[in-house]
């Protein structure tokens, strides 16, 4: 198999482990013609915190900060830091409890990339950041457009324009993490239809709501929800619940249409998100796999799902850092698997991590933590390799040829330091690091 889960590396945003719990996600709404309403909403797990016992009760603190980064130009769009603290009187209480807060800020359609950092001011060793890139669409006036579709934990009717939280009559609650299941059973979404005056033909269309599973196909357990609504605002707020209880745990996506009366679609937008149901039987057979996890420890399971980073989801990161005993984490890594193609995709992927650490390994890194062990693992052994060496003009690089992926494609490392430790530096690989000017980096100065 020369291509080991390419479209689960591609899924999710770049997240960097950290302790904090940190969860960034990101929503986009009109404003006006040349600006949008760019929503940032994070959450901050306080059960990873060290809190400080002061004045009867226990204190945390963080430090947070924001770069928004304009990628077309290079520059800072938004830097913003900030302090945020909370106490509380019984640590034993704060399990599964989030701090959740929103940024609004208003900026011109475009590529973002979205940077944010936390540290614990009690351990300065406690730390966290996630990083993603944001499109910003331009909404124009005359095509019908959907929103970003926001999850949330609640929302609710509301007057209180004060609160940060209230959005168009609404109190909106939003879930950084989109993970949903036996802890958080109902997902609530909100987004908004824009130019229903002007993209609809007749004087009423269709909004269908469903709920697709990670190969885009609808999820027969919870029934497609079909509305008709009558053309008489421009722009819309729509609302609602799910209940995803019953779900087993994996990948899902929310699929909106807006379609004309005559079936003609008109828009369509969909989102992910994670649902885990660790009481509801998977649909895929684990009794292979769980016979492979026998008698593995907890030690062993924790090293190989950490070494499972290139495949795993950040919400699944977060979830297996909370499950506690070997039999919970067993019955996590069975389903993993399983959804990934079980006994071989796992013996597969597990002899990549041991020949990446002969092939790669530096005195400053195992060779499965490498950029190129990551780059050998996910996607197999290259086709070729043209390895130059030290010369007076460059440092040593190497070039990968990959002729059966995405039509041909090249992954470029290059030894910056000098120390034997090859970089990423370019890839023609979509979703890969991209550099055309990559051999200036290895010049000799």
């Amino acid at each position: 198999m020369k291509i080991l889960a390419i479209a689960l590396v591609n899924l999710f945003v770049s997240f960097f482990e950290g302790k904090l719990g940190l969860n960034v996600d990101y929503s986009v709404f009109r404003h006006t013609e040349t600006q949008s309403y760019l929503e940032i909403f994070y959450s901050l797990q306080k059960s990873r915190f060290s809190p400080e016992f002061r004045d009867g009760k226990y204190n945390i603190s963080a430090y947070l900060r924001l770069d928004v980064i304009n990628v077309a130009k290079d520059s800072i769009l938004i830097r913003k830091g900030w302090k945020v603290e909370t106490s509380f009187e019984d640590t034993s209480r704060i399990a599964g409890e989030d701090i959740v807060d929103v940024l609004r800020f208003y900026v011109p359609s475009g590529r973002y990339r979205v940077i944010m950092r936390a540290i614990d001011l009690h351990n300065t060793q406690n730390y966290d950041s996630v990083s993603f890139d944001v499109n910003v669409p331009v909404f124009g006036k005359d095509k019908l457009m959907i929103s970003s579709l926001e999850f949330c934990y609640s929302i609710n009717k509301s007057t209180d324009t004060a609160d940060v939280f209230y959005k168009n009559s609404y109190r909106v609650v939003p879930n950084p993490t989109a993970l949903y299941g036996s802890n958080v059973p109902v997902l609530y979404y909100y987004f908004e239809i824009y130019n229903i005056l002007s993209g609809v033909k007749g004087e009423q269309y269709y909004l269908s709501i469903s709920i697709l599973d990670n190969n885009q196909n609808k999820v027969p357990d919870i029934r497609e929800r079909r509305f008709v609504r009558n053309k008489v605002y421009n722009s819309v707020v729509e609302v609602g619940t799910i209940n995803v209880n019953t779900l087993p745990t994996g990948i899902y996506y929310l699929d909106v249409v807006v379609s004309e009366i005559d079936g003609m679609i008109l828009a369509e937008n969909r989102r992910k998100f994670f649902v885990y149901n660790p009481d509801v039987a998977p649909r895929v057979d684990t009794s292979s796999i769980m016979f492979e996890l026998s008698g593995i420890d907890e030690k062993s399971l924790d090293d190989e799902f950490s070494k499972a980073v290139y495949i795993s989801t950040r919400e699944e990161t977060n979830i297996y850092s909370q499950l506690k005993g070997v039999e919970a984490k067993r019955r996590f890594l069975g389903a993993f698997w399983a959804r990934r193609g079980g006994v071989e995709f796992r013996k597969k992927y597990l002899e990549r991590i041991e020949q990446a650490n002969q092939k790669f390994t530096t005195r400053f890194s195992p060779g499965w933590r490498t950029d190129r062990g990551r780059v050998y693992i996910v996607y197999g052994a290259p086709d070729e390799v043209e390895r130059y060496p030290y010369s007076e003009n460059m440092k040593p690089y190497e070039i990968w040829h990959y002729y059966n992926l995405q039509g041909g494609v090249i992954f470029v490392f290059g030894d910056r330091t000098g120390f034997g430790s090859y970089e990423l530096l370019h890839s023609t690989l979509v979703g890969e690091i991209k550099n055309e000017e990559w051999m200036y980096l290895l010049m000799q100065r």
